[in-house]
């Protein structure tokens, strides 16, 4: 059984974390996180905004910790599947954006997917 001191110290380390965790919005106007793998998230976007850079810059903004390592993929549904992991097939035939950062690189990497037709580096 843990001491009341312990308990405190195990509570003061697993708070930052905690609180960084919960600062993540799991959702925002147009975007919906359906899960993570690690590192990797998978967030499904929705409306008028899905061909706006601007509008993944907000995503990623709140997703992820500025300097930190982070991946996103994007993904649009327009069939109204469920929104879970692991992703329905029909989700995951709607790639529309990825995006990289390596902390340790000092690299970021946003790519469109081909599907959507935009300039630009695509996959």
């Amino acid at each position: 059984m843990m001491t009341g001191k312990l308990l405190l110290t195990c509570l003061i380390v697993a708070l930052p974390g905690f609180a960084q965790a919960q600062a993540q919005p799991s959702s925002g106007p147009g975007w919906q996180v359906a899960g993570s793998l690690g590192l990797l998230q998978f967030v499904v976007v929705s409306g008028e905004r899905i061909r706006q850079r601007e509008f993944y810059d907000e995503v990623i903004a709140a997703r992820c910790p500025p300097d930190a390592t982070c991946f996103v993929r994007f993904f649009t549904n327009s069939t109204g599947a469920p929104v879970a992991l692991p992703l329905a097939d029909a989700i995951l035939a709607e790639p529309a954006a990825s995006f990289q950062r390596s902390a340790k690189q000092s690299n970021e990497v946003f790519e469109w997917s081909c599907r959507l037709g935009l300039p630009g580096n695509c996959f």
